[in-house]
């Protein structure tokens, strides 16, 4: 399956709001922001799960009582997506079929190509920063892909080919079992300044802080257990991951 979802930007976008005041939401000036760095920090929320001695627990919506026993992502990358292309499409972002990121068609200065395997049983905080010329944004983009054997130090690494791994029991009244599924496919999503993201206070320097909150107690969100296949369990698992997160931008201060 190729992930193709293409990241709605809003364009044409004046700023005539001063560096101390937030737009309203849904005015022109809350829909793009000239930034010139950005401050990320990447945050698990575990509200709703518990660390147990087997591994994290949390029940699903479809009432499974799951002990996620291992896991990880593969954070492919972090952006600001600019106002001025009409469409970012995730095929930009990632290779097709292969879904290994790469420095393809889209090469912003705000974009870092991060590939961390991030651990879903003892999540940690994840920072990172950039500092680039001045642009106009009216969004910001997180991507989940798997990093492929040459990138950033993976080479040897079994978790190289690998964009998704969860592995746990669950049982759901006198039904149980166990799973252990793994994924090469990427996915990602925007979030757009002005709807998705509330409008910051203007800093006159450019520089903000933006944090990523994911959601973990989500992780397993309308799969069956008892039937799903690991292509169907992988595939919600990231569009669990990627349609839940939640984006925050603040003036960095720096």
């Amino acid at each position: 399956m190729r992930a193709l979802l293409a990241a709605a930007l809003l364009t044409g976008c004046a700023l005539d709001a001063s560096p101390e005041t937030a737009p309203a939401a849904g005015s022109e000036a809350s829909r793009s922001l000239v930034v010139s760095g950005i401050d990320w920090t990447l945050r698990w929320d575990t509200s709703g799960t518990e660390r147990v001695p087997e591994g994290r627990r949390f029940t699903t919506d479809q009432g499974h009582v799951v002990t996620l026993t291992a896991g990880f992502v593969a954070t492919s990358a972090v952006t600001l997506d600019p106002c001025e292309a009409a469409t970012v499409t995730w095929l930009d972002l990632v290779g097709v079929g292969t879904a290994q990121a790469h420095h393809g068609e889209f090469e912003d200065p705000s974009l870092l190509e991060l590939q961390w395997g991030e651990d879903l049983v003892d999540p940690a905080d994840r920072t990172t920063s950039a500092r680039f010329d001045p642009g106009s944004y009216c969004g910001v983009h997180w991507s989940i892909a798997r990093p492929g054997p040459r990138r950033l130090g993976w080479q040897g690494n079994a978790k190289a080919r690998i964009s998704l791994s969860v592995s746990g029991t669950w049982t759901r009244g006198d039904e149980g079992g166990d799973f252990a599924w793994q994924s090469r496919w990427s996915d990602g999503q925007a979030r757009a300044l002005g709807e998705e993201v509330a409008p910051p206070a203007r800093d006159p320097d450019g520089i903000y802080a933006v944090v990523l909150d994911r959601d973990l107690a989500s992780l397993l969100d309308g799969i069956d257990l008892a039937v799903a296949t690991e292509d169907q369990a992988t595939w919600a698992i990231l569009e669990n991951l990627v349609g839940s997160y939640r984006a925050e931008i603040t003036p960095s201060g720096s």
